[in-house]
């Protein structure tokens, strides 16, 4: 025999069966070998016809252990067929009979080897040889008249007494020989030398399961038969200690944890002899299954080149996690924990199974790293990295880069060009048939909620326009308890929510609250509580205007604390923002709505809290919120409009929309910078305010968030997948002047995006990198400024450049309020109010139509009117519906 590796075929239009038809599809190869070996080690003593009953009593018992799920029914089942393809010889002196199953034994009966005795004599080859062999039929049937006898005498022992009693103890003693001489004679007439008795999960029984072990331990002992139980080891100690536990507790309770105890040792030494160590035998985990390069994917008839298990494993489990490397436990694993469920998703896939293989195979993907690659990476770069040779420390990167720099140079080396839309289409399907196979697991909760976020995220026909991106379960563990997903194990502890909102939250929500979800979270957003009466509005400096949006985009004005009206300082716009930039085309509308919005993840937004009338301790109702004036208004709206075009530049620029971002990365980016604002963005006490804030420190705020999502990505995305040593920095975020020279910036994020290293940056930007992208982010250049030191408020000149300038925005913007004002006949003051218009028309002596044409007349020609025509309008529309319309007098 060759010392190769078995080549295994898993055949993927298999139906689930424990029988196979071919001894290469069954997968333990290593529990069939050691299988082989027991019994060439039990046939010689087979042969040794000792008279003498019990003279070579044996406990040789092989034990295939494994929880259910595993495959040991189908090894039991199989052997036969194994045997027969590697050793015919042995096959031929062998007989194995069918597993038998212990849930036979009836109720009212209390010997398993009823069931055994029984299940041998209906074996149809045995049944076969009694009609071709009447001599040794009649052998068999006297020895079984024996054998019945002294059955009898066993059963009958507990209700006889005096001389019948002794009698049936000396017919008990004489009934391992009668077993003994039953199973010779059954080879006898077989012509076997050893009869193999599989027994299937013994401790299926549970009632029953120590007495199944004591038949095997009293009279499975012959040198005729070999047992193999399949079954799990732990439940077998399980039931064993206990029953020794009741019996040494049966007359008295006495030092009860010391009878546990010795009850303990008792089982291992009792099962240490019915089941010796050495004739024990693990199933193999699915983990071992998946790593196996030998086991390979195929339809029976061959309709599909083969596939290596491992890259079926590789391309399903790179769908659900994107670039992620694993570090901080951030992988996730196919939710796969027998054999049964394996086969049954890839029954389930079966059909998209041909499209991939014949995808590798023309991609030239040969190897694991590489499936993973391709479902992220065009096949130019797929090539590049599979051809480059390099030492994957940092310092010995440099003639990688430029090896790689060459390879993209030459258009030649790529013989793939399969479009993106097509590759995303590929996943697509995937995705869906994934989502169908596990939405039905209890054990796939992560799987299932990532699978619906990319669904929800990139599946043609789904618009996320009118939504929050986040807007999907794995974003929102509150929606956890659904019934549709019920189903799923929660693993995510909540009850630290309760103590770290403690004060801030609402007694009664905090009670509401569950204290578990499929996947942990981080303790929502809570906020830093500053001054409502501070305005936070920069005013005469470069850029005033992107930096007030940005403080916009991080005060959530809409919230009161229990005796005064707040405003917080949150994180989760910018998060929210630079996520939708990557997964959608962005306009004006959506940036107001996220204005409008309670920031992503904040403690507002999970509890959805309501604004409550709130009073000073003088009873006076407090000021509103310093609002802004048109012009800040108009200036803000042309700030929108700029930052839209900034990104809408980026993505086109880089072809970001066919990236497709994975939601698992995401969601592990999320995770840890949710958790670092609780440090960078810490919270007052309950009930403090922090008065001391400016425009300045708010905006440092903003520094810190984006710096902290760059490097959070780069924490996850470097890695063997890009070829980079998973060695990252996980220190916090500083006030640092220079994040340049952080350890977050060298370890996570120059790898991708140096800004003194060119070849670093056309890597990141071959490979598409999301750490690299993020370092070209219009919102980068708004929030770092050139001098990364914000105190200073210095800008970098190349991002100026607004719509409207400043200066031009507020003549713009008294002009129009001047030809309106001029036209209702009212003066209007800084901030014009709708009720304000509304009122000048109901006095006014215009007509309805006289006043549209009023607004579009001004809209078009000052263009900065924009949102000071849109209250005009609204104004229009409310006077006309509730007043009778205006008519000119007739001359």
């Amino acid at each position: 025999m060759t010392n190769e590796p078995r080549r295994l075929i898993f055949p993927i239009d298999q139906r689930e069966s424990a029988t196979q038809k071919r001894a290469d599809t069954l997968l333990a190869a290593d529990v069939y070998s050691k299988l082989h070996a027991f019994v060439k080690v039990a046939l010689p003593s087979a042969d040794d016809d000792n008279s003498e009953p019990g003279a070579q009593r044996q406990h040789r018992a092989i034990l295939i252990d494994g929880a259910r799920g595993t495959g040991k029914s189908s090894v039991l089942i199989n052997l036969g067929l194994y045997l027969a393809d590697v050793d015919k010889e042995l096959f031929n002196h062998v007989h194995i009979c069918k597993p038998i199953d212990p849930t036979l034994l009836e109720d009212h009966d209390n010997l398993f080897l009823n069931v055994i005795v029984a299940a041998v004599l209906s074996d149809k080859a045995v049944i076969d040889a009694q009609t071709r062999y009447p001599e040794k039929r009649a052998a068999l049937h006297k020895q079984l008249q024996r054998l019945g006898s002294a059955l009898e005498g066993l059963q009958k022992q507990r209700a006889q007494e005096g001389l019948d009693k002794l009698r049936s103890f000396i017919g008990n003693n004489q009934l391992v020989g009668e077993v003994d001489h039953f199973f010779r004679d059954v080879c006898n007439l077989l012509g076997k030398k050893l009869l193999i008795l599989t027994i299937d999960d013994v401790d299926t029984s549970l009632d029953q399961a120590f007495e199944n072990l004591e038949v095997v331990r009293r009279y499975l002992v012959s040198p005729a038969v070999l047992p193999i139980i399949s079954g799990d080891q732990r439940l077998y100690h399980d039931v064993t200690w206990r029953e020794f536990h009741g019996k040494l507790l049966k007359d008295s309770s006495y030092a009860r944890a010391d009878a546990a105890l010795q009850a303990k040792e008792l089982a291992k030494e009792y099962q240490r002899k019915i089941l010796p160590l050495q004739y024990r035998l693990q199933m193999p985990s699915v983990a071992q299954y998946l790593q196996d390069q030998n086991i390979f994917l195929t339809h029976e008839e061959a309709r599909m080149p083969p596939l290596p298990l491992p890259f079926f494993q590789a391309w399903v489990e790179a769908i659900l996690n994107g670039a992620v490397n694993g570090v901080e436990n951030s992988y996730l694993a196919l939710p796969l924990k027998t054999v049964r469920s394996l086969a049954q998703l890839i029954y389930r896939v079966k059909g998209l199974l041909p499209d991939l293989v014949w995808y590798i195979a023309a991609a030239e993907l040969w190897d694991i790293i590489n499936v993973k690659r391709a479902t992220l990476l065009h096949a130019t770069t797929i090539k590049a990295l599979k051809v480059a040779a390099f030492n994957t420390a940092h310092q010995n990167r440099k003639g990688f880069l430029k090896e790689f720099s060459n390879i993209l140079s030459k258009s030649n080396n790529t013989q793939l060009h399969e479009p993106a839309s097509e590759i995303n289409e590929r996943k697509n399907r995937w995705r869906r048939m994934l989502l169908d196979q596990f939405k039905f697991d209890s054990e796939a909760g992560a799987a299932f909620l990532v699978l619906q976020a990319q669904i929800d995220w990139f599946a043609s026909g789904i618009e996320l326009r009118t939504r929050n991106v986040f807007d999907t379960p794995l974003f929102q563990p509150l929606l956890h308890q659904q019934e549709s997903l019920a189903n799923f194990a929660a693993a995510g502890d909540l009850n630290d929510w309760k103590r770290g909102l403690n004060g801030r939250a609402p007694d009664a929500w905090l009670a509401r609250l569950p204290s578990h979800a499929i996947l942990p979270y981080p303790i929502p957003e809570a906020g830093r509580a500053i001054s409502a009466k501070n305005r936070y509005r920069f005013s005469g400096v470069a850029h005033s205007s992107q930096n007030n949006l940005l403080i916009d985009l991080l005060l959530h004005k809409n919230f009161y604390s229990t005796n005064k009206k707040t405003v917080l300082i949150c994180v989760g716009r910018i998060f929210e923002l630079i996520i939708t930039s990557f997964l959608r085309t962005i306009n004006e509308e959506d940036v107001h709505a996220l204005l409008q919005r309670p920031p992503f993840y904040s403690l507002s937004a999970i509890a959805a809290t309501k604004t409550l009338t709130i009073t000073d301790d003088d009873g006076k109702p407090e000021e509103d919120w310093p609002k802004d004036t048109d012009v800040e208004l108009a200036q803000r709206d042309a700030t929108i409009s700029l930052l839209i075009r900034k990104i809408r530049e980026w993505q086109s620029k880089y072809q970001i929309l066919e990236i497709q971002v994975a939601p698992w990365l995401v969601y592990n980016v999320f995770n840890k910078v949710m958790n670092q604002a609780w440090l960078f963005n810490p919270p007052m006490a309950p009930g403090v305010i922090d008065n001391k804030q400016d425009e300045k420190t708010v905006l440092r705020v903003a520094q810190k968030m984006f710096n902290s999502i760059w490097s959070a990505f780069g924490s996850f995305e470097k890695g063997p997948l890009y070829e980079l040593s998973p060695i990252i920095a996980t220190v916090n975020i500083g006030d640092g002047e220079k994040f340049e020279n952080s350890d977050l910036y060298r370890q996570n994020i120059s790898p991708f995006s140096s800004e003194n290293d060119q070849d670093t940056r056309t890597f990141g930007e071959k490979i598409r990198s999301i750490t690299f992208l993020l370092g070209e982010h219009p919102l980068r250049g708004w929030i770092e400024q050139e001098d990364i030191d914000l105190r200073d408020i210095i800008v970098n000149t190349e991002l100026s450049g607004l719509n409207y300038p400043e200066h031009t925005v507020e003549t713009e913007v008294g002009r129009a309020k001047a030809e309106l004002g001029k036209a209702l006949g009212v003066a209007l003051k800084s901030r014009v109010e709708k009720a304000t218009l509304r009122n000048a028309l109901r006095k006014g002596k215009l007509t309805k139509a006289e006043a549209l044409k009023l607004h579009d007349r001004i809209k078009q020609e000052i263009p900065a009117s924009k949102r000071l025509m849109a209250t005009f309008l609204s104004a229009i529309e409310e006077w006309a519906a509730s007043a009778p319309p205006v008519t000119k007098p007739t001359e």
